[in-house]
């Protein structure tokens, strides 16, 4: 979280007002410095002193604004202190509602905060140099010259910039591939469909052994990504999230308006071919009628692209109320795999009011998807990403076919000349170690079982490599064996 202490650099006054020192109210509320605006006419009429000018730019275009406050130090001398004129915020000279402080000026000193009602902090950016911080310069007698000393005015701005990293990932059979952008902090899963154990290095360094393997699994999708209509959408990121999520993204239609968004649900990491076992889906939004009793009606529902699947959800039924932040559970239908991959959650609504701005919150949309699928897919996860990353996957070698020639003999023993059976084989792929085993009728054969009659170390491709079996070798007694060859490719894999 970063913080900015926005100050005023200008201001404007109504008729009858003089404003003197006013450098040392562009400042904070830290300040003990004033500037004077006198009122000099000598009516009680409301005159007002308007601040303003400040730099919104100061805070970085790309910065997620979690909160904001605006707030004055000063007091009054000779004004009317009644809570009526208290200091509020403004659109150049008109007053904006919902803004005007609980709190007014007396004669020490005191930092007022002023409510900012419905206000986005896009709203404040929007209005740049017309938003204003309006004070009463309002004299309590005919007879009495009425002053206010300004020591400071400032937006308290609390706000994070986004940061993104790189996580590129190569291999087939790979959800997701390619080049993904990530929220620094946030995980990435991966699932890779194999039919045995792939190498899976990490920035180099091999993370297989950090591989889990599953059968089923649950994802729970949520927005990256929207295109709109007819509607001003501010601090959209805030919405990228699931439905518990407690910051909103803001939707506002204009009067006379009927306005749509659709919300692209990713990150799906489900394996080809999987079946799909449950779909849910629950949508975390609120409704501000802004102070109208007019008409207003919304909808939400999920779409596979462009095509509806289950039913709308009423959100808004008459919008002579608020709709308190509200977690709605829709009704989704059946979905195939295909169709998960263009999820996507979508809003639409009406405002009968002519004038009168309303407002759509959204704090986040949780799309939930149960799978199934035969054998196992193997999943490797990076949690926490702080810097980029590459993840190759490599799918196992095949293993080595071991061929073996006919035997110069079948039966072996003790008699000279008789004694030994020699045997060739060949692989189909270089070899970096090979060993046979001799296992006695009754014991099924494998890599480490029976009598090691012979080894070796390397061998070239299509090589051929011979096998001397001698009698006194078999110390498992008369019977019959089974002489078997089992070799190591360069890869690491061996025959089975």
């Amino acid at each position: 979280m970063a913080n900015i202490r926005l100050v005023a650099s200008t201001y404007a006054i109504s008729q009858y007002i003089t404003v003197t020192n006013p450098n040392n109210m562009y400042t904070n509320t830290d300040s003990t410095t004033y500037a004077t605006a006198q009122n000099t006419n000598a009516s009680t009429s409301s005159r007002y002193l308007y601040i303003r000018g400040f730099n919104f730019d100061d805070v970085p275009a790309n910065a997620v604004v979690s909160s904001f406050e605006v707030k004055i130090k000063g007091y009054e001398s000779g004004l009317s202190t009644s809570t009526s004129y208290a200091p509020r915020l403004a659109n150049s000279t008109t007053a904006i509602s919902g803004t005007t402080a609980s709190d007014n000026f007396g004669t020490s000193s005191k930092t007022i905060t002023i409510p900012t009602g419905n206000l986005e902090w896009s709203d404040l950016v929007d209005y740049y140099d017309d938003f204003t911080v309006m004070v009463y310069v309002r004299r309590n007698s005919r007879n009495t010259v009425g002053y206010a000393y300004i020591q400071g005015v400032e937006i308290n701005v609390t706000y994070t910039v986004p940061v993104y990293h790189t996580v590129s990932i190569t291999g087939t059979n790979v959800t997701p591939s390619g080049t993904q952008s990530v929220l620094e902090g946030e995980s990435l899963t991966m699932v890779g469909s194999y039919s045995s154990k792939p190498t899976v290095t990490d920035n180099n360094v091999n993370v297989t052994s950090q591989l889990v393997e599953v059968s089923s699994g649950t994802e729970t999708l949520i927005p990256y990504d929207y295109t709109s209509s007819n509607i001003t959408v501010t601090n959209i990121s805030n919405a990228y999230a699931d439905a518990t999520s407690t910051n909103y993204a803001s939707l506002e239609y204009a009067g006379s308006t009927t306005g749509t968004i659709y919300l692209d649900l990713g990150g799906a990491t489900i394996p080809s071919g999987a079946s799909i076992q449950s779909v849910s889906c629950s949508a975390t939004l609120q409704y501000s009628r802004n102070g109208s009793s007019s008409g207003f009606t919304a909808s939400c529902q999920m779409y596979a692209n462009t095509t509806a699947k289950g039913s709308s959800t009423s959100v808004v039924s008459s919008g002579g109320s608020d709709v308190a932040k509200t977690t709605f559970n829709l009704t989704v239908g059946s979905w195939t795999a295909s169709e998960i991959a263009n999820a996507r959650f979508y809003i639409t609504a009406t405002n009968s009011a002519r004038s009168t701005k309303r407002y759509i919150y959204v704090y986040g949309v949780s799309f939930n998807v149960t799978y199934s699928f035969g054998g196992v897919v193997y999943v490797y996860t990076i949690t926490n990403i702080t810097t980029d990353h590459t993840v190759v996957w490599t799918e196992s070698a095949s293993p080595p076919v071991i061929t073996v020639g006919t035997p110069s003999r079948t039966i072996i023993s003790d008699e000279t000349g008789y004694d030994q059976c020699v045997c060739t084989f060949t692989s189909d792929l270089a070899l970096q170690q090979w060993e046979a085993r001799a296992t006695k009728s009754g014991t099924t054969p494998a890599r480490g079982v029976g009598l090691l009659v012979e080894s070796g170390t390397t061998l070239a491709a299509g090589a051929t490599g011979t096998i001397y079996v001698d009698n006194e070798e078999l110390t498992n007694g008369d019977g019959v064996y089974t002489i078997t060859v089992y070799g190591q490719s360069t890869g690491g894999v061996w025959s089975e």
